[in-house]
């Protein structure tokens, strides 16, 4: 139960209001579209709460109730951590190293940063990721298709004022143009996305069969991967527009 000045209603616990942020930013991920304050909130709290051991074991917990969970609360957090500089809560880590398949760690190191720094909308690097939480082979090339080549129709860009035929047909070739972006967008990306799939593949032959001990084999962050706040909010006005 939470009080809010007089009022008392029901609420997450901690633990489980942040593994639910982490899972939403994981979908905003692979949707091609995550904010970086997203995962500045994320690093914030990991500094804020590194040292409450009591609210990290309960958070392991929570996080080990399904399939798939671990891996994507450890990958968010993992992203949030290597662009902000955090350091990891003591134990959370290991517990994080624990759970990563090689493909995720390859990911992270190679596309991670690079991609939230465009706010995940530059490129289709993402359905790297997205592979490794769709165990169905079948299953993963009807994704895979419908991600390269999607066949909705595309979200009106403007809607006309006024009925008048001036304002219909500025409305129709502000639309055209929305949608020629999009469509050079999707074949862009995608040739990029066929031409790195060798690579990512030797990538991962080579984390696979490289030994992991513990956590002090997580990427180091450079400065070129330290944001501050001033630069998430340019980052963030430049890829809202």
């Amino acid at each position: 139960m939470r009080r809010w000045q007089d009022i008392e209603l029901p609420a997450l616990a901690d633990e489980d209001a942040l593994l639910f942020h982490l899972l939403h930013a994981l979908r905003h991920i692979f949707e091609n579209w995550c904010r970086l304050s997203i995962l500045l909130e994320i690093a914030c709290f990991l500094r804020n709460r590194s040292c409450d051991e009591a609210f990290w074991r309960r958070f392991r917990d929570a996080a080990e109730c399904g399939p798939g969970v671990p891996q994507a609360a450890g990958v968010v957090i993992s992203l949030a951590s290597n662009l902000f500089a955090n350091g990891l809560p003591p134990g959370l880590g290991d517990w994080i190293d624990s759970w990563l398949s090689p493909p995720m760690r390859v990911w992270l190191e190679r596309y991670g940063i690079e991609s939230a720094l465009t706010n995940f909308m530059g490129n289709k690097f993402n359905l790297l990721l997205l592979r490794q939480f769709v165990t169905d082979g079948h299953a993963w090339r009807k994704v895979e298709l419908n991600r390269l080549f999607p066949r909705h129709l595309l979200n009106r860009a403007v809607e006309a004022e006024n009925p008048g035929l001036k304002t219909q047909l500025s409305a129709l070739g502000k639309q055209a143009v929305h949608s020629l972006r999009r469509l050079k967008f999707h074949a862009v990306t995608t040739v990029h996305y066929r031409l790195e799939l060798p690579r990512w593949r030797r990538m991962v032959r080579a984390a696979s069969t490289r030994p992991h001990t513990d956590g002090s084999a997580r990427l180091e962050v450079t400065s070129r991967g330290i944001l501050s706040a001033r630069a998430v909010s340019g980052a963030q006005r430049s890829g809202e527009s």
